[in-house]
């Protein structure tokens, strides 16, 4: 009985992929929205912060936040961490650019020093 259960399963499955390899043709490569024009750029872009939520994670933060900070994105964008009670000093690592320092899509040499 477990094998023409288990049949059954794979046989529906394999109908439902031919279905749609077949008969949709192509449907996972999106061609119904080809023919669009393409968008165009808003007048305002709206503004993102990005919450990154990290629990020791000193060895590898300041290597995401400074990748997060490079994103070519024209509106304001902001990166706000969460720092869940690490042991291992992944707030600090934010902070080691110096007082009143500040992490820019620019300037990501604080994320060396914060490692070293």
């Amino acid at each position: 009985m477990d094998i023409t259960v288990s049949l059954a399963l794979a046989a529906s499955s394999l109908a439902i992929w031919f279905y749609l390899v077949a008969v949709r043709g192509r449907f996972c490569h999106g061609l119904e929205r080809d023919h669009l024009d393409p968008v165009s750029a808003p007048a305002s872009w709206p503004p993102v912060t990005a919450v990154v939520p990290a629990r020791n994670e000193a060895d590898s933060i300041a290597a995401s936040l400074c990748s997060l900070l490079q994103q070519d994105y024209p509106g304001l964008f902001s990166v706000i961490l969460v720092d869940d009670q690490s042991g291992d000093g992944t707030a600090a690592i934010r902070c080691r650019g110096g007082a009143g320092s500040r992490p820019s899509a620019h300037n990501c040499a604080w994320s060396a020093a914060a490692r070293s």
